[in-house]
């Protein structure tokens, strides 16, 4: 008898491998667009520091005043990361109003604008990171500014991997006055 076309055994073996492949493939994807998704913590952080280092830089002092700092982040369309610090400091912002800045009050912290799976990380997230390890020996344990305003740690924290998306599992990061980019916890 002759056949055109495959066998049974053919296609279902045809169908095995095609599974075992997406069973490799799916998640190794998912893990590399969590990676990749990293980079725009590092970006965000990156703009805070430059904002801070104007205050500095005119007044002599940081502040919790990201807004007025110029750290425009409202522009920034589907944000993973909440960015900012954990609390405002209205000594830290005095000093800088003291030297004739503008340092309102309110715009210290930006919650993420995507939803991952339905979740989405607001700015109530930053007060769990912990920058002991980013302080620089100013001892800022969540993201903020010193009273002194000499010193400053930037928090951000996102879900970026629909298995993580509880606070303490969450991609976590900060960046201080020193210019220190820390990875506090991975996210995926």
């Amino acid at each position: 008898m002759n056949s055109k076309g495959f066998s049974m055994i053919e296609v279902m073996a045809v169908v095995a491998i095609i599974g075992i492949l997406s069973v490799i493939a799916v998640p190794t994807y998912k893990k590399h667009k969590a990676r990749s998704r990293r980079t725009e913590a590092k970006i965000l952080l990156s703009g805070a520091y430059m904002a801070q280092a104007g205050l500095m830089q005119v007044y002599n002092h940081y502040g919790t005043c990201l807004s007025d700092a110029n750290f425009l982040i409202d522009n920034v369309q589907n944000r993973n990361y909440a960015v900012g610090f954990a609390a405002e400091n209205p000594t830290a912002n005095a000093l800088i109003t003291g030297s004739g800045g503008t340092c309102n009050a309110g715009n210290f912290q930006f919650d993420a604008s995507n939803n991952l799976s339905g979740q989405m990380m607001t700015a109530t997230g930053l007060a769990s990171v912990n920058t002991s390890g980013a302080d620089a020996g100013s001892g800022i344990s969540t993201p903020g500014v010193n009273n002194t305003g000499e010193a400053f740690v930037v928090g951000a924290i996102g879900y970026i991997y629909t298995g993580n998306l509880t606070i303490p599992t969450a991609s976590q990061w900060a960046i201080n006055h020193e210019k220190q980019l820390i990875e506090i916890n991975v996210g995926y």
